[in-house]
C-alpha cells in the first residue's frame, strides 16, 4: 500500500493523457524545473556551506569583526553571562525513550551528531560535574576539526555547538569559570561567530525554517558571552524579522511538529535568559522574546501531559535532542516557565491549526490548519491532515508513526505518508495531496490545491476539506472527532458520486499488540479496544498497513523504531456516505 506511489503514478497519468490538464498545470512544472536548474547553478558556483543561502534584506548591520570588543583576562567576561544555579532535579522527569538501540543507516544526521557537543548538554542533564575534563574535550575537538569544508561546519552545527558551550559555561558556578574555562574557547566562540554571520540560514521569506532562529540565538549568545555588539544587534534583528512569521499567533512554530515546539522553545528562553542577564528583563530586546515564550510555553502545554512529558509525537522528531531530554532540559534550565500545567481544560481547546479535545481521563490531539493548501514554506510537519492521537489515562490508545529518520528509507517514508496516520483514504489516495518528491516537498497547482475547514462542535471537532476530489468522485469530506468517557466517536461523511474503496488506518498504542478480526477488537497488557460501525454492510477488508502484521512501525525519537499494529479497514461503498467508527476501550482491572 503507497499513496505516495499511486499520486506519482495519477498525475504522470493525466499529464500524458488529458491535454488540457497538461496545459494547466505548465506553470508548474516550467517553475519547477527552472528552480531545480537554478538551485544547482547557485550551488556550484557558491563557496562551501553558502549553497542557496542569501542575506536578508533586512539585515544591514556591517561585518561582525569591526564591532568586536576585547575582553580582559584570560576568561570570558563572566559578568555579562546569566548564571543558572543549582537547579532541582526532583521535578526532572528521567528520560524514557525506550531501549531501542540507535542503529546507524548512512545518515548524515548520525555524523552530524556526533560534532554539536551533545555531550554538554549530556553532563548537564545527568549533573556530571567533571567540568575540566568536559571543556578539555571540547578542546581537542577544535585541535582535530579546523576544516571548514566538512560537513561539520555547515551553520547549523556550528550554533548547536555554540550554544551547547555556553549553557554549560553559564551552568558552571561563578567562582569556577575564570579559573576552568580555558582561553581557547574564547577564541573558538569568536571564530564561531564570525561564521555563523557569514553563513546565515535565510532562504526568502517563504523558503525559510526554523534553522534561522538557531543562527539567531547563537549570535545572541556569543555575542553577550565575548562583548560582540553587533552580533547581538545581528541576532536580534533576525528574531525581530523571524519570529513573527514563523511562531503563530497563539504560540505554535508553523511547521506542524510536536518536539520542534520544544527545540525552538528551547533556543528562544537560551536568547532570552542572556539577553536578560546582558540589558536587563525590562530591555525592549528581553521583553520582545518573552512576549513570544509565553505563547508558546502555552502552546506546548497543550501536547503535554500533567507530567509535564510530551505525550503526542506528530510530525518529525529532532536528531539533535530525544523528546524526553527536551522536556528535562526546559525542566532543568527555566523552572520558573516548565512544567506550565494547566488544573482544566475546555472540551476543545484549538489555535494555531492544532485542536485538543478533552474528556474526563481521556485526550485527543490532532493538526488541522484551516485555509488553503499546500503549505508554501518549509514543513516539518506530515501528510496527516484528519488524523489524530488519542491517549486514555496517559496511554496512547491510538497514535502517530514519528518518523525514524530524515532519509529515503522505506519505514521512514511510510511514517510521514498518509498511511502512516489515523486517517481515511479513499481509492488508494491520501485526504489531501502527498508531495511528488519521494523525501522532499513539492506539490503541483493546481493538481494539489484544497481548501480546508475546522469547526468546533458539541463536545469535539469536525474537520472538513475538499482534497480528495484531486483523483477521486469524492467532493468533500468531513471528519467529526467527539470525545466519549473511555470511548472515541469518529464520523466520516463522504461526498459525490459513484463507488469508492474506502480504507480507514488505525494505529494502536504500544499495550496493544493483537488483533481479532472476528470481534473487531484489540487487545494487549493495558486492556481490550473494541470497534464498531454504522454505515457499512458486512464486515470489512482487513489488512496490515505495513508488511506483514504487526502492520506499523513508530518512532518515539530519532534514529530509533520499533513495530507496532496497524490495520487498514476496507470497505466498497456507494456516494454518498456516512460511516460512523466507534472505539469502546476496557482497561485492564477496571471495574
Amino acid at each position: 500500500m503507497s499513496t505516495l506511489a499511486n499520486e506519482q503514478q495519477a498525475f504522470l497519468r493525466r499529464l500524458r493523457n488529458d491535454p488540457a490538464f497538461l496545459l494547466k498545470h505548465a506553470p508548474a512544472l516550467a517553475f519547477a524545473v527552472f528552480r531545480k536548474i537554478r538551485n544547482k547553478i547557485t550551488i556550484t558556483l557558491s563557496t562551501r556551506h553558502r549553497g542557496r543561502k542569501i542575506k536578508p534584506d533586512w539585515l544591514l548591520t556591517e561585518a561582525l569583526v569591526t564591532h568586536r570588543q576585547e575582553p580582559t583576562g584570560t576568561a570570558l567576561n563572566i559578568t555579562t553571562l546569566p548564571i543558572y544555579p543549582c537547579m532541582s532535579r526532583a521535578r526532572l522527569k528521567k528520560s524514557v525513550d525506550h531501549a531501542d538501540e540507535r542503529v546507524a543507516e548512512n545518515d548524515i544526521e548520525d555524523y552530524l551528531a556526533e560534532h554539536r557537543w551533545g555531550f554538554l548538554r549530556a553532563a548537564l542533564l545527568n549533573e556530571c560535574a567533571d567540568r575540566r575534563s568536559n571543556f578539555d574535550a571540547c578542546i581537542r575537538w577544535i585541535a582535530r576539526n579546523s576544516d571548514k569544508a566538512d560537513r561539520m561546519w555547515e551553520p547549523y552545527s556550528a550554533c548547536e555547538r555554540v550554544a551547547n558551550l555556553l549553557i554549560y559555561i553559564a551552568a558552571t558556578p561563578v567562582a569556577m569559570r575564570a579559573e576552568e574555562i580555558p582561553r581557547q574557547l574564547l577564541e573558538f566562540l569568536d571564530d564561531s561567530l564570525k561564521w555563523i554571520y557569514q553563513h546565515l540560514e535565510y532562504y526568502g521569506s517563504s523558503g525559510t525554517n526554523n534553522h534561522i532562529l538557531n543562527n539567531a540565538r547563537a549570535l545572541v549568545m556569543a555575542g553577550v558571552a565575548i562583548g560582540n555588539s553587533a552580533a547581538i544587534s545581528v541576532g536580534m534583528t533576525i528574531f525581530r524579522n523571524c519570529l513573527p512569521v514563523l511562531i503563530m499567533s497563539g504560540g505554535f512554530l508553523r511547521e506542524r511538529s510536536s518536539h520542534y515546539q520544544l527545540i525552538v522553545l528551547n533556543w528562544t528562553l537560551d536568547a532570552w535568559r542572556f539577553i536578560a542577564a546582558h540589558e536587563g528583563e525590562e530591555s525592549d530586546d528581553a521583553r520582545l522574546l518573552y512576549g513570544f515564550i509565553s505563547r508558546m510555553v502555552r502552546a506546548a502545554s497543550m501536547l503535554c501531559g500533567f507530567d509535564a512529558g510530551l505525550f503526542v509525537m506528530i510530525g518529525d522528531i529532532s536528531p539533535d535532542a530525544t523528546p524526553a531530554d527536551s522536556v528535562a532540559r526546559l525542566a532543568l534550565l527555566y523552572p520558573e516557565l516548565w512544567p506550565m500545567l494547566r488544573e482544566s481544560w475546555d472540551a476543545v481547546e484549538a489555535t494555531d491549526g492544532w485542536f485538543r479535545i478533552s474528556m474526563a481521563q481521556d485526550v485527543i490531539v490532532g493538526n488541522f490548519p484551516d485555509g488553503h493548501y499546500p503549505p508554501s514554506f518549509p514543513t516539518h510537519g506530515h501528510c496527516d491532515l484528519t488524523s489524530f492521537v488519542w491517549l486514555h489515562a496517559g496511554q496512547e490508545i491510538l497514535g502517530d508513526s514519528g518518523r525514524y529518520r530524515y532519509t529515503a528509507d522505506v519505514v521512514s517514508l511510510f511514517q510521514k505518508s498518509a498511511i502512516g496516520h489515523n486517517l481515511p483514504i479513499v481509492n488508494g489516495f491520501s485526504p489531501l495531496s502527498e508531495t511528488l518528491v519521494a523525501n522532499g516537498l513539492w506539490w503541483p497547482l493546481p493538481y494539489a490545491g484544497a481548501e480546508l475547514e475546522s469547526i468546533a462542535c458539541d463536545g469535539g471537532i469536525m474537520l472538513a476539506h475538499d482534497g480528495f476530489a484531486r483523483a477521486t468522485p469524492v467532493t468533500r469530506h468531513a471528519r467529526r472527532i467527539v470525545a466519549q468517557e473511555s470511548a472515541l466517536l469518529v464520523m466520516d461523511t463522504f461526498e459525490g458520486r459513484g463507488k469508492v474503496d474506502l480504507g480507514f488506518c488505525w494505529h494502536f498504542g504500544e499495550a496493544f499488540d493483537g488483533f481479532d478480526a472476528d470481534h473487531m477488537m484489540a487487545s494487549g497488557n493495558f486492556g481490550r479496544l473494541r470497534i464498531g460501525f454504522e454505515g457499512v454492510r458486512g464486515p470489512p477488508r482487513i489488512e496490515p498497513i505495513f508488511g506483514a502484521f504487526p502492520g506499523g512501525w513508530t518512532s518515539y525519537s530519532y534514529g530509533r523504531k520499533r513495530q507496532r499494529l496497524g490495520v487498514c479497514l476496507q470497505w466498497t461503498v456507494s456516494l454518498p456516505a456516512t460511516i460512523s467508527t466507534r472505539f469502546v476501550l476496557t482497561v485492564v482491572g477496571a471495574q
